[in-house]
């Protein structure tokens, strides 16, 4: 039991080195994926700046 509680430890609290890697990893991902949404914006994520005017002129979409 207690070998299994050690273990559990070890996951919930990784080797700071570990962590360094993964947020690394994470800061990568995220700028892959926002060079990827500003070649194909998504108007379902986050309207750009021309949607949210036209939307604030209510001007009718083609």
């Amino acid at each position: 039991m207690s070998d299994e509680k050690s273990s559990r430890s070890e996951t919930s609290e990784p080797d700071p080195r570990m962590s360094e890697f993964v947020l690394q990893a994470l800061k990568e991902k995220e700028a892959r994926e926002e060079e990827q949404n500003e070649e194909r914006p998504s108007d379902a994520d986050v309207p750009t700046p021309e949607e949210q005017e036209h939307e604030g002129k209510k001007k009718p979409k083609k």
